[in-house]
This record gives structure tokens, sequence and C-alpha cells, in this order.
């Protein structure tokens, strides 16, 4: 049996009705040109994770000790080692107070209203957890919205321009 996802808009908000669960939700929390909302394609691929590993303790524990074994090879800190973290994060804001200072001012000046964090990303424009970039840090309030993603691609783009 098919179903016909219907889209109607309320006071302005696209809404699109989905097939599985039946509710009307905004369009920006349905995969593109797909009539389920975003949580219930997510549920069988979690459920799915769930059973295997039950199914299979021996390689996800396997999986772990690799990546374990991996790690303390090359160095790099997991969120595993919490103390290590926090220290390597504080390391971090003593050498770069001038960052920690524009980051500061960007959390005030949103929390007071004077400035405006965006709803999607500035570059790819999705939503989600968004970042304040700061291509000048003597403009501490002058930043590009972006997320995650675009945040690292740009830094990257930077550090190599900084190096040529």
């Amino acid at each position: 049996m098919y179903y016909i996802a219907s889209i109607i808009t309320i006071s302005g908000v696209i809404v699109k009705k989905c097939i599985k669960c039946f509710e009307e939700k905004p369009v920006k929390e349905f995969v593109k040109d797909k009539n389920t909302c975003k949580i219930c394609r997510r549920e069988p691929s979690r459920l799915a994770s769930i059973r295997y590993r039950k199914r299979h303790p021996e390689k996800i524990e396997a999986i772990h000790r690799e990546r374990y074994l991996k790690e303390k090879a090359t160095g790099t800190i997991r969120h595993r080692d919490k103390k290590a973290m926090i220290l390597a994060v504080r390391k971090w804001q003593l050498k770069n107070p001038h960052k920690m200072e524009a980051a500061k001012q960007v959390q005030k000046a949103v929390r007071e209203g004077r400035l405006r964090k965006a709803e999607l990303c500035q570059l790819c424009f999705k939503d989600g957890k968004l970042h304040g970039h700061h291509h000048d840090y003597d403009k501490p309030l002058k930043v590009l919205w972006v997320c995650v993603h675009c945040h690292k691609i740009v830094d990257r783009v930077r550090r190599f321009q900084e190096s040529s």
C-alpha cells in the first residue's frame, strides 16, 4: 500500500505528513525527497545496530580493542580519557586566549540578543549545530555561522593559506 505525503503550509511553515508515524512536521525534519521523517528512517537502523551488537559482542570488543591500540600508538586523544581531554582543552585555551575571548564575546552577544545566530549553515544551508567561525579575531562579533563539517573545511583552507 502506498501513501502520498501531504504538504501544507501552517502559519508560514511548510509542513509535511510522515507516511510512517502520520505526524505533521516541518519539511526540514524530513530527508530530502522522502516521505518519512528523519526519526522514522533512523529507528530501523538503530534497532538493527543494537541487535548486531547483542549477537556479536566479540566482534564489537575486537573493534574497540583495535581502535584503542591504534590511538595509543598514535597518541591521539579520544573522549574516553576524560582527564586527558580536559587537559588538552585547557592547554589549547591557555595557548589561545584571544580566540577564547572572541568566543566568549559571541556567546554573550547571542545570550543578550545583540547577535542573532543563523538558522542554517551559511555555506551548505544545512540545519544542525552551528559554530561561529571568526575570519578575524580582532573583530569578535563578525562571525560566519557554519556547521561542524564546513567549519573544519574553512579552518583547513585557512591553515593551508597561512602555510603557503
